[in-house]
């Protein structure tokens, strides 16, 4: 892989290390999910978070596995966008998970195409 493959790898491994803690135990993420009416989606999400943080960081040892953790958090971030965009949120509300979305995607396609 490239340095900037792994550097962002390695980043965004970090960032979702981060929020899945904290989608699992910040009072703020709890109520950042209770205005989105979804408080029972909170755990799974900060899993999920966490597993592709985790994913990241082992896919710099083994690349198909960081594959599939940033296709993986790719989507999650999508679905992001889409609840903030029915929310009524504003772009830069949004611009997180957007720039999120799109560093996952390009890691998954270069990745892939690494492999």
């Amino acid at each position: 892989m490239s340095l900037l493959h792994d550097v962002l790898s390695a980043f965004t491994g970090l960032f979702f290390l981060y929020y899945g803690a904290a989608c699992l135990f910040s009072k703020a993420m709890k109520a950042e999910f209770e205005r989105f009416g979804i408080p029972r989606l909170r755990l799974l999400v900060g899993v999920l978070e966490l597993l592709g943080g985790i994913g990241l960081w082992v896919g710099l040892i083994v690349p198909g596995l960081g594959v599939l953790a940033a296709v993986g958090i790719s989507l999650l971030m999508s679905i992001v966008v889409v609840q903030r965009i029915q929310q009524g949120d504003t772009l830069s509300q949004m611009a997180q998970a957007g720039f999120f979305a799109l560093v996952a995607l390009w890691l998954s396609v270069f990745g892939y195409l690494q492999l």
